[in-house]
């Protein structure tokens, strides 16, 4: 195997703006070091992923905004319930809302909302349970979404509860959110 030392490469045709092909179809490319775009590394960043710190409890059959947050792969574009988009680009963003309920076995319906500058974006609900026994004891509703967003939109995460007695509550470690910068 012979190895190939150079500090540059460029198109010989078109000095610095034309297409240089490296290897062919079906063939393996590895790099190692960091892969650059204009002098930036290219990697999936930001990315973040958070769950809901603890229970809430939420008024019935209303959306409210989810703002308390435990890092799981923390990102220092998250803070106080809201993610500023640090720069332009297509975003990956998930978000799974379990909903539960102080009395067991009661009615339910959950939502789940993503919203950029205070607009909402993309809502999903969960599976509403119908009105006969048994009834089920929890709710989850996920919203999976590409978005083309642009520097400094921020985005928060809305969930909604609907039971039919009891304290609708949305459980913690189950609900979760996570963002990731898609390469282009």
């Amino acid at each position: 195997m012979s190895k190939l030392f150079v500090d540059e490469i460029v198109h010989q045709s078109s000095q610095g703006s034309g297409t240089i092909t490296i290897g062919a179809s079906g063939e393996t490319i590895n790099v190692v070091g960091t892969l650059q775009n204009n002098g930036g590394g290219v990697t999936n960043t930001p990315s973040a992923y958070y769950q809901l710190t603890s229970n809430q409890s939420v008024s019935n059959g209303t959306w409210t905004n989810m703002s308390s947050w435990t890092a799981i792969l923390p990102n220092a574009n998250f803070s106080s319930g809201t993610f500023t988009v640090p720069s332009n680009g297509n975003y990956k963003i998930i978000l799974s809302v379990r909903t539960g309920s102080s009395t067991s076995y009661n009615y339910y319906n959950s939502g789940a909302r993503i919203v950029v500058n205070g607009i909402t974006y993309y809502y999903g609900f969960g599976l509403e349970a119908n009105a006969s026994s048994p009834y089920p004891n929890y709710d989850s509703a996920i919203v999976s979404v590409i978005l083309n967003l642009s520097a400094s939109n921020t985005i928060t995460f809305d969930g909604f509860s609907q039971i039919a007695s009891g304290t609708p509550t949305f459980l913690g470690t189950y609900t979760q959110f996570s963002i990731v910068k898609l390469i282009t």
